[in-house]
This record gives C-alpha cells, structure tokens and sequence, in this order.
C-alpha cells in the first residue's frame, strides 16, 4: 500500500483552498497571492498565562444564547402558572369594588367558579405546553453550550497562530 506524500498532501489542500477563496471572491479558479511575514511587521501583544475563561462570557453569541436561554425558562415559568386559576380584582368596568355581596348577588360567582375550574380541564393541554417549553429550554442550553465550545475553539485557534507566527518569525530572524 502506498501511503501518501503529507507534503503533496498539503499542497493538493493548499490549491483547493485557494481554489475556494477565488470562487468566493468571483475570480476564475487559481492561485491566491500571499507573502511571507516582513521584518516589519508587528506581532499581536504577548497573551498572560492564566487569562481568565470569563473573557468569553463577553463574546456576542455567548451572550444572545445565555439571554435566550434565560427567555426559555422564564416560558417555563409563564407555562407552569398556566394551572393557577386566575381570578379578577377589578369589577366590570375596572373599578376596584370591596364589596363582596356586590359580586354575590350579580353572578360574578359563577363567573369565579368557572375561572378556579378553568385549568383542571386544561391539564393535558397546560402540561403539553410546560413539555414544549422545557423541550424549548433545552434545545437553548444545547445552543448555549455550542457557543461556549465554539468560543473556546476560537481563542484556541487565535492563540495557536499567534504561538506559530512568533515561531516562524524568530525562524527567520535566525536564519
């Protein structure tokens, strides 16, 4: 079995790299022009060790997925209170009326009855609705974990190049 040439390799990757960038950039396939570092040319400021992992809290999209995720559980919440019985202050035309034998006598007590009764006749539906939102809730933490990850890729990706071009520059400072 031959095994394959990892240079030839890379190059062939190489080609079809470039060969991606000139399509996205609307040119005809081929070649993509590069240069190597100059003696000039300023390297990013030296990571500390240490930096803390509460940086990538800051990034946009850990942010918009925590804040989503925050909105899932509030919809958990606003689901579960669906069972409560919700029962009105105010009178008909929204005056606040004290007077409990002013509702005794006008029907408002079937009104209330039928209110306090209202969920146990929904359960099957409430319930479907709170296992949506939990459903919702953790299709949220999944994405909120992915954003995490991803944003660790990146860094790891950042302060890799940043180690390999300051390797490669003082390569070539020496030689």
């Amino acid at each position: 079995r031959v095994r394959p040439n990892p240079p030839a390799l890379l190059k062939r990757q190489a080609a079809l790299v470039e060969n991606w960038i000139s399509f996205l950039l609307g040119r005809p396939p081929g070649g993509v022009p590069r240069q190597g570092m100059t003696m000039g040319e300023q390297l990013p400021p030296r990571i500390p060790p240490g930096l803390p992992t509460a940086l990538i809290e800051r990034r946009p999209d850990v942010t918009q997925a925590e804040q989503l995720l925050v909105a899932a559980n509030a919809n958990i919440g606003a689901a579960k209170a669906a069972f409560f019985p919700t029962i009105g202050l105010t009178g008909f035309l929204g005056g606040v009326n004290g007077d409990l034998t002013t509702y005794l006598g006008n029907g408002a007590v079937w009104s209330l009855g039928a209110n306090l009764l209202q969920p146990i006749f929904q359960s099957g539906r409430l319930q479907r609705n709170v296992e949506a939102q939990q459903a919702r809730f953790n299709a949220g933490l999944a994405e909120y974990q992915r954003a995490i990850l991803n944003g660790y890729r990146e860094v790891s990706n950042a302060l890799v190049t940043i180690q390999k071009r300051a390797e490669a520059r003082t390569a070539q400072e020496a030689g």
